[in-house]
Protein backbone atom coordinates (compact mmCIF):
# COMPACT_ATOMS: atom_id res chain seq x y z
CA UNK A 1 0.00 0.00 0.00
CA UNK A 2 1.43 3.31 -1.09
CA UNK A 3 0.44 6.42 0.77
CA UNK A 4 0.82 9.98 -0.48
CA UNK A 5 2.29 12.30 2.11
CA UNK A 6 2.05 16.04 1.64
CA UNK A 7 4.50 18.45 3.23
CA UNK A 8 5.07 22.15 2.55
CA UNK A 9 8.85 21.95 3.28
CA UNK A 10 8.62 24.81 5.77
CA UNK A 11 6.78 23.35 8.75
CA UNK A 12 7.55 20.14 10.64
CA UNK A 13 7.27 17.11 8.35
CA UNK A 14 4.56 14.49 8.99
CA UNK A 15 7.16 11.78 9.67
CA UNK A 16 7.93 10.47 13.16
CA UNK A 17 11.37 10.95 14.72
CA UNK A 18 13.93 8.41 13.48
CA UNK A 19 11.39 6.61 11.28
CA UNK A 20 13.06 6.66 7.84
CA UNK A 21 15.88 4.39 6.62
CA UNK A 22 16.84 6.25 3.44
CA UNK A 23 16.31 9.80 2.20
CA UNK A 24 16.99 10.43 -1.49
CA UNK A 25 16.84 13.94 -2.91
CA UNK A 26 17.91 14.64 -6.48
CA UNK A 27 17.86 18.18 -7.90
CA UNK A 28 15.19 19.47 -5.54
CA UNK A 29 16.82 21.20 -2.55
CA UNK A 30 17.63 24.25 -4.70
CA UNK A 31 13.88 24.73 -5.18
CA UNK A 32 13.08 24.96 -1.47
CA UNK A 33 12.76 28.41 0.05
CA UNK A 34 14.41 27.42 3.35
CA UNK A 35 16.65 24.40 2.75
CA UNK A 36 17.99 24.45 6.32
CA UNK A 37 14.48 23.49 7.52
CA UNK A 38 14.35 20.58 5.07
CA UNK A 39 17.82 19.40 6.15
CA UNK A 40 16.91 19.64 9.85
CA UNK A 41 13.80 17.57 9.17
CA UNK A 42 15.82 14.98 7.26
CA UNK A 43 18.18 14.69 10.24
CA UNK A 44 15.23 14.36 12.63
CA UNK A 45 13.40 11.63 10.70
CA UNK A 46 16.48 9.58 9.73
CA UNK A 47 16.91 6.39 11.75
CA UNK A 48 20.28 5.64 13.36
CA UNK A 49 22.23 3.86 10.64
CA UNK A 50 20.02 5.52 8.02
CA UNK A 51 21.50 7.07 4.91
CA UNK A 52 20.81 10.37 3.18
CA UNK A 53 21.77 11.13 -0.42
CA UNK A 54 21.35 14.65 -1.77
CA UNK A 55 22.35 15.89 -5.22
CA UNK A 56 22.16 19.58 -6.07
CA UNK A 57 23.50 21.98 -8.68
CA UNK A 58 26.61 24.05 -8.09
CA UNK A 59 26.92 25.62 -11.52
CA UNK A 60 23.77 25.47 -13.55
CA UNK A 61 21.60 28.03 -15.26
CA UNK A 62 18.60 29.56 -13.58
CA UNK A 63 15.61 27.23 -14.01
CA UNK A 64 12.40 28.67 -12.55
CA UNK A 65 10.08 25.71 -12.86
CA UNK A 66 9.53 25.60 -9.90
CA UNK A 67 11.25 28.65 -8.40
CA UNK A 68 15.04 28.33 -8.34
CA UNK A 69 16.49 29.71 -5.07
CA UNK A 70 19.91 28.24 -4.28
CA UNK A 71 23.27 26.76 -5.27
CA UNK A 72 25.26 24.59 -2.86
CA UNK A 73 28.96 23.85 -2.39
CA UNK A 74 30.12 20.61 -0.72
CA UNK A 75 30.97 22.63 2.41
CA UNK A 76 27.46 24.07 2.47
CA UNK A 77 25.86 20.60 2.40
CA UNK A 78 28.20 19.37 5.11
CA UNK A 79 27.17 22.34 7.22
CA UNK A 80 23.44 21.88 6.50
CA UNK A 81 23.70 18.24 7.58
CA UNK A 82 25.81 18.98 10.66
CA UNK A 83 25.41 16.17 13.17
CA UNK A 84 25.43 13.43 10.54
CA UNK A 85 28.55 11.51 9.63
CA UNK A 86 29.76 12.44 6.15
CA UNK A 87 30.39 9.38 4.00
CA UNK A 88 31.30 11.44 0.94
CA UNK A 89 30.56 14.93 -0.32
CA UNK A 90 32.13 16.17 -3.56
CA UNK A 91 31.72 18.02 -6.81
CA UNK A 92 30.56 15.93 -9.76
CA UNK A 93 31.71 17.31 -13.13
CA UNK A 94 30.69 14.29 -15.20
CA UNK A 95 28.03 16.23 -17.13
CA UNK A 96 29.97 19.49 -17.09
CA UNK A 97 30.11 19.97 -20.86
CA UNK A 98 26.83 18.26 -21.72
CA UNK A 99 25.04 20.06 -24.55
CA UNK A 100 21.63 20.99 -23.18
CA UNK A 101 19.48 23.56 -24.94
CA UNK A 102 15.97 24.29 -26.07
CA UNK A 103 12.59 24.50 -24.39
CA UNK A 104 11.76 21.88 -21.79
CA UNK A 105 8.60 19.81 -22.07
CA UNK A 106 6.84 21.83 -19.36
CA UNK A 107 7.07 24.93 -21.62
CA UNK A 108 7.96 26.98 -18.51
CA UNK A 109 11.69 26.66 -18.82
CA UNK A 110 14.27 26.86 -21.54
CA UNK A 111 18.00 26.66 -22.00
CA UNK A 112 19.17 29.71 -23.91
CA UNK A 113 21.79 29.19 -26.55
CA UNK A 114 25.07 30.79 -25.46
CA UNK A 115 28.11 31.70 -27.55
CA UNK A 116 29.14 28.02 -27.54
CA UNK A 117 25.73 26.94 -28.88
CA UNK A 118 24.24 25.70 -25.59
CA UNK A 119 24.69 25.66 -21.84
CA UNK A 120 27.99 24.02 -20.97
CA UNK A 121 28.56 24.53 -17.25
CA UNK A 122 26.77 21.81 -15.34
CA UNK A 123 28.53 21.05 -12.07
CA UNK A 124 26.72 19.03 -9.44
CA UNK A 125 27.42 18.43 -5.76
CA UNK A 126 26.46 15.23 -4.00
CA UNK A 127 26.30 14.38 -0.32
CA UNK A 128 26.18 10.94 1.30
CA UNK A 129 25.72 10.92 5.05
CA UNK A 130 24.57 8.64 7.82
CA UNK A 131 23.10 9.03 11.25
CA UNK A 132 25.19 7.27 13.86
Amino acid sequence: NLKTIEWDFISKSPFEDESVDVVFSNQSLEHTRKPWIVCDEIKRILKPGGIVYVRVPWSWRYHPAPIDYWRFSPECLIDLFEGLKVIECKFDKFYRRQDIRGIWQNKKDEVPVDSFGGWRENWQVYYFGTKE
